[in-house]
């Protein structure tokens, strides 16, 4: 395999899954979600099981933006060092943003099996430190 490649590799490997057709006339909706990566695609989705008429667009094929160049691993951790973030919002605000991060995992695991996805989504065990 060719580590050093401007290809994405998800495009490579598997090619375009699916595809679907560009909005090319009026359409009305209630919500309207512009970009289709994993932003979009979750907003997009929380949207329909709220029970919204949801629309998702994109100027080019679903996925096929950054979201075909993604290493595909998920972690919990956020941009700010715990430390930063605790000078920045408190102590409370700093733990709870770190915790919803951490579950964020499982709950995109509960979508990933909801929605019967063939993704090959799996979690690593990992080892949870924390001091504060």
């Amino acid at each position: 395999m060719n580590l050093k490649t401007s290809e994405p590799f998800w495009l490579v490997k598997n090619g375009i899954i699916n595809s679907y057709p560009s909005l090319r006339e009026n359409h009305e909706t209630e919500i309207l979600v512009v970009g289709s990566g994993i932003t979009g695609s979750l907003i997009a989705h929380q949207c329909i099981s709220d029970g919204y008429e949801t629309t998702l667009i994109d100027r080019r094929e679903v996925a096929n933006g950054s979201t075909s160049a993604t290493t595909s691993m998920l972690q919990y951790e956020i941009d700010t060092p715990l430390c930063e973030l605790k000078e920045m919002i408190g102590e409370k605000g700093a733990v709870q943003s770190y915790w919803a991060c951490y579950h964020s995992i499982d709950k995109l695991a509960e979508i990933s099996k909801n929605i019967k996805s063939k993704a090959g989504f799996y979690e690593k065990e990992v080892a949870l430190l924390c001091r504060i």
